[in-house]
């Protein structure tokens, strides 16, 4: 029996309809492996190539972030790099208010000499009189109870993140320095009189400082008869050493709250505090610290105080409070080399001089795969501390030197040195922030 041509072609679509065969599927299935096996080589080619420097960026991105806001807000900004949580955090404040006080014009109230209260905006001066300021005029609260009231306005409820700066002027009488005690008592001696026990402070440990700016019972910067700043959140209240706001020049004070710690300055440079108030722990005289945040209060801000007013001037103040914190994390293959780093900006964008030396340089490196361990997940080095913190507690912790000295301070570039020796093979990308604060 012979078949037509059209018969075959009926049979063969009939076994074209009945599916593929089995040589046929695996022949498809080893061709789609072979693609994907090539893939995932291709991404990590590519995640080898493209994610180190894009991480880079992203940190560049933070810190750029800062220093502008800086530059734009005119306020002092930082950021913190921490290894330990593989994080970037640029914290920058937004101002919420800023007071300049100038003398009215003739007709304006009073004889227009600038003798006469001002009206600031909507603020209202008690007492206060216009005099000759670092720029312009300022306002001289010498009078009893002279005090600028500026009302209770949400904004003013700061929580985390609050700078306080002023520039202030007063004339009371510097406090008796150390050296000039000193002095007094190796006369005393000389001399074969009995030495006289050291007296207090001008003003005494606990007598209350004349406020700069405050909010009751919620935050605040003030200044004691002795010219030692103080600084207070909640009922949490530190104070610097006599003397360091001298007399009768203007002197740019800060007051800066972070969540953790009150920092004061003087004319740039951070001063060294104490708590003022009473420790409130079941440890006696430990220092329980500040409160991770501000009380929120119905009192006013005030700039001075009706009872507490301040012996001298005031110009220029500015009050800000800290934005939404910027924040990248690196993925776990990436570290940044070292301990943590708190990059700070001055007012002007560039790298703080009061806590940076020279140029600030962050080693981004890609860590090398670990065998039989899965995913890298391990840091270079897991310290949450900054170098500074580090060291002091090595020094702490090492046993005396030679005839019971004190062992040597570690050198943070000699550390560093050895931790990038560690991973000399691994890619690396380089961020460096000059003393402009310029990122490269």
């Amino acid at each position: 029996m012979t078949s037509s041509p059209g018969s075959e072609r009926r049979r063969g679509a009939r076994r074209a309809e009945a599916g593929f065969t089995l040589a046929e599927l695996l022949t498809v299935m080893g061709i789609i492996a072979m693609i994907g096996a090539l893939s995932a080589s291709a991404y990590q080619v590519a995640r080898r190539n493209y994610a180190l420097p894009a991480s880079a960026g992203r940190i560049q991105g933070i810190i750029r972030a800062a220093r502008n806001n800086a530059v734009l807000t005119a306020s002092e900004t930082f950021v913190v790099i921490d290894p330990s949580s593989r994080t970037a955090t640029a914290q920058a404040f937004e101002r919420v208010g800023e007071w300049s006080f100038e003398a009215p014009a003739a007709g304006e109230g009073g004889d227009g000499g600038g003798a006469s209260p001002l009206a600031v905006r909507r603020e209202v001066v008690q007492g206060a009189k216009a005099v000759p300021g670092r720029i312009g005029s300022a306002l001289s609260f010498n009078a009893t109870g002279a005090f600028v009231d500026c009302g209770s306005e949400a904004r003013f409820d700061l929580r985390t993140g609050i700078l306080i700066s002023a520039w202030v002027r007063h004339d009371l009488v510097a406090a008796v320095q150390p050296a000039a005690r000193a002095a007094r008592q190796a006369a005393d001696v000389n001399v074969r009189r009995p030495r006289r026990a050291p007296g207090p402070s001008l003003d005494g440990k606990t007598a209350p400082a004349s406020a700069i700016v405050r909010k009751e019972g919620a935050y605040g910067l003030g200044m004691t008869r002795a010219g030692a700043l103080e600084g207070f959140v909640g009922a949490y209240t530190v104070r610097t050493a006599d003397g360091v706001v001298l007399p009768g020049r203007w002197v740019h004070v800060v007051y800066r709250f972070d969540g953790k710690e009150i920092t004061l300055e003087a004319d740039g440079v951070p001063r060294e505090a104490s708590p003022a108030s009473e420790p409130r722990t079941p440890a006696k005289g430990k220092d329980p610290g500040a409160p991770p945040v501000a009380p929120v209060t119905p009192a006013a801000l005030t700039i001075s105080s009706g009872t507490a007013p301040f012996p001298g001037d005031i110009d220029e103040v500015k009050l800000a409070g800290s934005t939404e914190p910027l924040a990248y994390a690196w993925p776990p293959h990436e570290q940044v080399l070292g301990w943590k780093q708190v990059i700070r900006f001055d007012r002007r964008g560039h790298l703080d001089p009061a806590h940076h030396a020279g140029s600030v340089r962050l080693v981004l490196v890609e860590l090398p795969d670990e065998t039989g361990s899965g995913p890298v997940t391990s840091v270079a080095v897991d310290y949450s501390s900054t170098f500074a913190e580090w060291a002091s507690k090595a020094v702490q912790a090492a046993p005396p030197g030679k005839k019971g000295a004190a062992p040597a301070r570690p050198s943070e570039a000699e550390e560093m040195a050895k931790i990038e020796k560690t991973y000399a093979a691994a890619r690396r990308v380089e961020i460096e922030i000059d003393r402009l604060g310029v990122v490269r």
